[in-house]
């Protein structure tokens, strides 16, 4: 029988609300008294990690890996959703509380508890110790890198405290995940602003195969939009194109050749700030199992000697050297006059926060992106003058250079700002002068 979900399912009563946040940053004083993190402890998540054991019943007994990596997903998601909207109702969806550190801290919980029970449950000679056992053990084969080698490191240390009868009583299989096999491809979208990884695996006991799909979108907010398993990759692309916004122009997935194809992957493991209502769900479930998928899929494609990506600090800019000078041709190709200064500052400016391989994206998802973000705050009148001037002209160059669509073309310069009122900026981060 599947447990109740608790309610509250986390109390966040040492965290300040979100109507404090705007008081201290009103006032000037954000970075001096908001921390950089916040502090949890296993207390905190005693109600989310309960749960996640009861959701674990009868676990000992299932029959692949399959069935625990589904098991432990969408108890783990149930839980990681209802945390989310719990927080975004008492404090705010964008407060500095709601991040990463918050559902690692879960983890980290979730994790020490399950190997606590073990032992507790076993001294005192109760069956219950087996799901328990099987929950750390699937644990290891659910998580990334990181949590899964705390996962193993507590699960070594209960052996000794177990002796033979933590040899016997899970299946040899129990902490192997389902794996990559066969083909690795990607797809984008016409824009290149949406990007996606389909990744084939395969249960090593019952050879079930199924395509992992990764659904990333670089243009706008830059953060996982779906991700999730599929029968086949028919099935994986189909649900992939019926969630893009401009059905033009979009590549069939093809093999990973070249690790830059894929150097979008090491921006997939904080999609908490960016995720709305309308996605809380499906992103939260699969948020550890899609790290994993990832972490196994790189792994896996280094076998053939392709190189995983190399992570950039998105607020530093980024590569652009080969576009400056290009772009400065194409200016004065077009009868457009401009400095070499103002050209680098521009193509500098425009393309920082972007993620590898997208910084010529001209999606109109892009410019709302940056609008409702906060990318055009505290500039000067001036300043944001030169950047709508250049703005259409750096359009029309990428999608030259690109060879993109005319549709897709069109679409990106209609949407572009034509005045400063238009970037939707607050009085109170407006400069004029």
């Amino acid at each position: 029988m599947k447990p109740t979900l608790p309610d509250p399912i986390f109390p966040m009563t040492h965290i300040p609300n979100q109507y404090w946040y705007e008081q201290v940053r009103s006032r000037g004083e954000f970075c001096r008294f908001i921390p950089t993190g916040f502090s949890y402890n296993d207390h905190d998540f005693a109600a989310a990690t309960g749960y996640v054991l009861a959701a674990s019943a009868g676990l000992a007994r299932a029959q692949n890996p399959t069935e625990v990596d589904r098991c432990l997903t969408n108890a783990i998601g149930e839980v990681q959703t209802a945390i989310w909207h719990h927080h975004a109702d008492e404090h705010g969806r964008h407060s500095s509380a709601l991040d990463l550190s918050m559902f690692q801290a879960f983890m980290a919980a979730l994790t020490r508890r399950a190997a606590q029970t073990t032992l507790d449950s076993y001294k005192a000679g109760h069956p219950s110790w087996r799901d328990s056992w099987a929950l750390l053990h699937g644990l290891t084969a659910v998580l990334p890198p990181g949590p899964a080698e705390r996962a193993e490191k507590l699960r070594e240390g209960l052996v000794t405290e177990l002796g033979d009868d933590a040899t016997g009583a899970l299946p040899a299989w129990c902490g192997t995940p389902p794996t990559p096999c066969g083909q690795i491809r990607w797809a984008r979208d016409g824009y290149g602003g949406r990007l996606a990884l389909f990744i084939e695996t395969s249960d090593p006991i019952t050879g079930r195969q199924a395509v992992y799909l990764i659904d990333f979108d670089a243009a706008s907010t830059g953060t996982l939009v779906q991700a999730g398993e599929h029968p086949s990759l028919a099935a994986a692309t189909a649900a992939w194109k019926a969630a893009l916004p401009h059905a033009e122009g979009v590549t069939e997935p093809t093999p990973v050749t070249d690790g830059n194809q894929i150097a979008f992957l090491d921006y997939v493991h904080d999609p908490v700030h960016r995720t709305g209502p309308e996605q809380v769900e499906a992103i939260m479930t699969e948020f550890w199992r899609a790290q994993r998928r990832m972490a196994d899929a790189i792994a896996w494609l280094g076998v053939d000697g392709i190189t995983g990506p190399i992570r950039r600090d998105l607020t530093e800019p980024c590569e652009t050297g080969g576009d400056i000078a290009a772009f400065a041709i194409w200016l004065d190709h077009h009868g457009a006059r401009y400095s070499p200064e103002d050209i680098a500052w521009f193509v500098e400016f425009w393309t920082r926060y972007a993620t590898p391989g997208s910084q010529r994206c001209v999606a109109p998802e892009r410019v709302e992106g940056r609008r409702s973000s906060g990318f055009f705050w505290d500039h000067t009148d001036a300043v944001l003058e030169q950047v709508l001037a250049m703005l259409p002209l750096w359009t029309r160059y990428c999608a030259e250079r690109d060879n993109l669509l005319v549709r897709l073309t069109t679409k990106a310069m209609a949407a572009l700002p034509a005045t400063i009122d238009d970037l939707d900026i607050p009085e109170h981060k407006r400069r004029h002068c």
